[in-house]
C-alpha cells in the first residue's frame, strides 16, 4: 500500500545521502520516521476497524439475548428449563473486568494519539516557513554549501511536509474510531452490566436441575467414568508439560515454590524467634508482630502458589479446551482455599503467634489446630472434584448426581466443622478463659451453633430440590465468611496485643521512673519478665487496656466486620430486589 511505499522511499533517499552533511543525513533519517509512523497509524486504522465490528457484533448479540431473556422470563417465569438457560447466558457473557481494562487502554492510547498530534501539528506549522526552516537547518554550514544543498533540502521539506500531513490525517482516522470504539466499549459495558444485574436477580430462584429421585443414582457409574477419562485429562497434561518448558512465570512459580520449601526450617526458626520476642512487654514492637505474620504467611505460601500457577498456566493456554480451562479453574479456587487453610495451620503452631502472642488457651488451640487440620484433608479435595464433577456432566447433559451428591458431602464438612468448635460444652468456648476476650461472640455461640447446623440442613433440602447453582453461590459467601471471621479475629487480637504491650511498656517505664526518684513502685505496675507470666496474666490483660481504647478497637473492628461482610454477599444482594414484588399491607 501506499504507506508501505512510503517508507520503502524514505529508505532508499537515506542509503542515497549518506555521503552528504550531516544535517541532511538527519533531515532523510527523521522523513524516514515519519514515513513509519504513517505505517503504524494505517496498520493501528485497520486493526480498530476490526476490533469496532467485533465490538459491533458482541453489543447486538448481548442486547438481543437481553431482551430475550425478558421475554422468557415473562413467559416462562421460574421453570428449570429456564435456569438452565440463563446459568448457559451468564456463562457467555462477556467478562466486565476485561472490557474495563480494554477500555482504560483504549483511553490512553486516545490521549498519547493526541499527544502525539499536537506535537505533529507544531512540527507542521514550522514548515510553513520554509526559509526559516532551511536556515534554523543550516546554521553552521558555508553559505557556499547551502546553495548547492538548497535543491534537496527543498525536496526533503516538501516530503516531510506531505508525511506529516499523511501522518496527521491517518492519526485523526485512528482517533475517530477509536472514539467509536469507546462507545461501543461502553455501551456494551453497559449492556453487560444489566444483564448480569437481571441474572443475579433471578439466578438464585430458579431451579437449574430436576429433584432427585433414586433412579437417578443409576446414572452414578457413567458420570464417575466421564469424569475419570484418561483423555482428557492426559491432553490437559501435556499442554501443561509444553507450557513448562516455556513459559517463564510458571518456571519462576516453581522457583518460588521450591525455594520456600528449602527455606521452611530457617523461616520456622525466624517466626518463633519473632513470636518469643514479641510476647514479652520488654521486648515487645508491633515490628515484631507484622515480621510474625509476614513469615507465617511464607510458610503457608508454597503449595497454594504451585496450584494457583498451575491452575492460572492451564487456564491461559491459547489451544486449551473447555475442560482444560474448567481444571485450571477448580485449581485456582483450589489454591485460595488451602492457603487460608494452610495460614490457620501455621497461626496455630504450638510455636507460633497464637499461643505465644496471643496467649490463648492450650485448650482451645488443640481444638482449633485438630480440627482445622481435618478441614484441610478432607474440604479442599472434594471442592475440586466437584467443581469438576458439575462442569464434565453439564455438558454432557447428565443428572449431576456425582457434582450433587458432592456439594452434599461439603455441606457435612462445613457442618460437622462449625458443629465441634461451636459446640457449647466441647467447643472453643467451652473453655472459661476462652471468652474473655471477645465476650460479645461468647455470648452469641448458642446462635452461632444453632446456624451452623440450621443453614446447611436448609442448603442440602435446596440440592435435593433442584436449586443446585444457587447452593453453589450461597456456600461459596458462606466459606468466604468463614475465612473473613479468622481474619477479622486475628486483626483483633493483633492490634489489642499491641495495646496491652504499650500500656504494659509504659507502666514499666513509670516504674522505673519511680525507683530511679526512689519512690516505691506500685505493685500493679511491676515490670513482666517473662512470656510464662504473660500466659497466667492473659485474663488481667483486658484491664490494662483503657476503655477508650477498647471502645475504638471494636468500634474499628465492627466497621471492618460489617464492610467485610458487604463485599462476600454483595453477588447475593441482588437476588433480595425479588421481595419489592410483594407488599407487607
Amino acid at each position: 500500500d501506499e504507506a508501505s511505499q512510503r517508507v520503502g522511499e524514505a529508505k532508499e533517499v537515506v542509503a542515497q545521502l549518506t555521503d552528504q552533511l550531516p544535517a541532511i543525513q538527519r533531515l532523510a533519517q527523521d522523513n524516514a520516521s515519519y514515513s513509519e509512523r504513517l505505517l503504524e497509524s494505517a496498520a493501528a486504522v485497520k486493526a480498530i476497524a476490526a476490533e469496532r465490528e467485533t465490538l459491533e457484533k458482541e453489543l447486538k448479540w448481548v442486547d438481543e439475548a437481553l431482551s430475550g431473556t425478558k421475554q422468557k422470563i415473562a413467559m416462562a417465569g421460574r421453570s428449570q428449563a429456564l435456569g438452565l438457560l440463563l446459568y448457559d447466558l451468564q456463562r457467555s457473557l462477556p467478562d466486565t473486568r476485561q472490557l474495563t481494562k480494554k477500555l482504560n487502554r483504549n483511553r490512553d492510547v486516545i490521549a498519547e494519539t493526541g499527544l502525539v498530534q499536537v506535537q505533529l501539528g507544531e512540527e507542521r506549522k514550522k514548515l510553513d516557513d520554509t526559509e526559516g526552516y532551511i536556515e534554523e537547518l543550516a546554521s553552521g554550514i558555508a553559505p557556499a554549501e547551502v546553495q548547492k544543498l538548497l535543491p534537496e533540502l527543498r525536496s526533503l521539506l516538501t516530503n516531510r511536509t506531505d508525511l506529516i500531513d499523511k501522518v496527521m490525517a491517518s492519526n485523526r482516522a485512528h482517533l475517530s474510531q477509536l472514539s467509536e470504539i469507546e462507545l461501543l466499549s461502553t455501551n456494551l459495558l453497559s449492556s453487560v452490566d444489566d444483564f448480569n444485574s437481571l441474572l443475579a436477580e433471578r439466578l438464585l430462584w430458579i431451579r437449574s436441575t430436576p429433584m432427585i429421585h433414586v433412579r437417578d443414582f443409576a446414572h452414578l457409574p457413567e458420570e464417575v467414568r466421564t469424569l475419570l477419562a484418561p483423555s482428557p485429562w492426559l491432553e490437559t497434561g501435556q499442554h501443561l508439560l509444553r507450557e513448562a518448558l516455556v513459559s517463564p512465570l510458571l518456571l519462576l512459580a516453581c522457583g518460588g515454590f521450591l525455594l520456600l520449601i528449602a527455606s521452611r526450617n530457617w523461616l520456622s526458626i525466624q517466626l518463633e524467634r519473632a513470636v518469643n520476642l514479641a510476647g514479652t512487654p520488654t521486648t515487645y514492637r508491633f515490628s515484631l508482630s507484622i515480621k510474625a505474620l509476614a513469615l507465617t504467611i511464607l510458610l503457608a505460601l508454597p503449595l497454594p502458589l504451585l496450584c494457583f500457577s498451575v491452575g492460572w498456566q492451564i487456564h491461559s493456554l491459547s489451544e486449551a479446551s473447555e475442560f482444560s480451562r474448567s481444571v485450571g479453574g477448580a485449581l485456582m479456587l483450589l489454591a485460595s482455599r488451602l492457603f487460608c487453610l494452610c495460614s490457620i495451620m501455621v497461626l496455630l503452631r504450638p510455636v507460633g503467634i497464637v499461643t505465644r502472642l496471643f496467649f490463648w488457651p492450650k485448650a482451645v488451640v488443640g481444638l482449633l489446630r485438630r480440627e482445622t487440620f481435618r478441614f484441610l484433608v478432607a474440604f479442599p479435595p472434594v471442592v475440586f472434584v466437584t467443581q469438576i464433577a458439575f462442569y464434565v456432566n453439564y455438558r454432557a447433559g447428565a443428572t449431576h448426581i456425582l457434582g450433587r451428591l458432592s456439594m452434599l458431602l461439603i455441606l457435612a464438612i462445613i457442618s460437622w466443622f462449625t458443629f465441634r468448635l461451636l459446640h457449647p460444652r466441647t467447643g472453643v468456648w467451652s473453655s472459661p478463659a476462652a471468652g474473655v476476650q471477645i465476650a460479645v461472640v461468647r455470648r452469641l455461640n448458642d446462635i452461632l451453633f444453632a446456624a451452623s447446623l440450621l443453614v446447611p440442613f436448609i442448603m442440602a433440602g435446596l440440592v435435593f430440590a433442584g436449586y443446585v447453582f444457587a447452593v453453589g453461590g450461597l456456600l461459596r459467601c458462606l466459606v468466604n465468611t468463614i475465612w473473613l471471621a479468622f481474619a477479622i479475629v486475628i486483626c483483633h487480637q493483633l492490634l489489642e496485643r499491641w495495646l496491652i504491650q504499650s500500656s504494659r511498656q509504659l507502666a514499666l517505664q513509670k516504674a522505673i521512673h519511680h525507683r530511679n526518684q526512689g519512690e516505691p513502685v506500685h505493685e500493679a505496675v511491676q515490670p513482666v519478665a517473662s512470656s510464662e507470666k504473660d500466659a497466667a496474666d492473659a485474663e488481667e490483660d483486658l484491664v490494662v487496656l483503657s476503655q477508650e481504647s477498647k471502645k475504638l478497637l471494636n468500634a474499628l473492628i465492627t466497621i471492618a466486620a460489617l464492610v467485610g461482610l458487604w463485599l462476600v454477599w454483595f453477588d447475593m444482594l441482588p437476588a433480595l430486589r425479588i421481595f419489592n414484588q410483594y407488599s407487607l399491607w
